[in-house]
């Protein structure tokens, strides 16, 4: 099924075990339906250990991207969206 959405919020959970220095830089990405960038947003600091990220946009695709050549370590990532 191929569903566009407005994406309103992007809560993540990092959990308090993981290691610090793989929760941060690294930016979220709302893509449309072709993969071109509609929103974006760059996490330099680790949360502690939640985030509630507000967007506005319309898209299909939401893309998680590591600045940078370390681990990337996510619990995990829910998009809500009207």
């Amino acid at each position: 099924m191929r569903l566009l959405a407005y994406v309103t919020t992007i809560p993540e959970n990092y959990g308090i075990d993981a290691c610090s220095e793989r929760l941060s830089n690294y930016t979220i990405y709302l893509l449309d339906e072709d993969g071109n960038e509609i929103w974006s947003n760059h996490q330099i600091d680790m949360p502690n250990p939640n985030v509630s990220i507000s967007v506005t946009g319309k898209g299909r695709y939401i893309k998680i991207q590591l600045d940078g050549e370390n681990y990337l370590s996510l619990a995990e990532v829910q998009v809500y969206g009207k």
